[in-house]
């Protein structure tokens, strides 16, 4: 039988892994998706228009990035780097510099902040839900 303090580790080590995954994985949809619903005024460089942008962005920028991507994880076995990496560019190419600063943040409380506490309670459920059993 599960206790309580078990089924709250768990609780808490799949938020803090899920809010951490959605803040490396989802900023640059977001990005892409607040870039065209404001009709391409993000307040990058002011002399691409939209359709330039979203091209560079979708051909260039995309097809670019895909051996990037396979490089990172078949040599690293990480892409989460890969992927901020991506969230500050993107960032900076369609917000200006002071939301690539903005990512960075994001990036640095994710990294030393959230993916531990995630990782911190995923183990408290193990180390518990071995107790639990005795």
């Amino acid at each position: 039988m599960k206790t309580e303090r078990t089924i709250k580790c768990k609780k808490l080590g799949i938020l803090f892994t899920i809010l951490s995954w959605l803040l490396c994985f989802g900023l640059a949809v977001a990005f892409i998706i607040a870039f065209v619903a404001m009709n391409g005024s993000g307040g990058g460089e002011n002399s691409a228009t939209m359709e330039e942008k979203l091209g560079t962005i979708i051909y260039g920028f995309g097809l670019s990035l895909i051996p990037m991507l396979v490089l990172a994880i078949v040599v690293k076995d990480k892409i989460r780097p890969t992927v901020w990496m991506i969230d500050i560019i993107l960032a900076n190419y369609l917000f200006g510099s002071w939301m690539m600063y903005i990512v960075f943040a994001i990036w640095v409380i994710d990294q030393y902040v959230i993916a531990p506490l995630g990782k911190h309670y995923r183990q408290l459920y193990t180390i518990n839900k071995e107790i639990d059993r005795r």
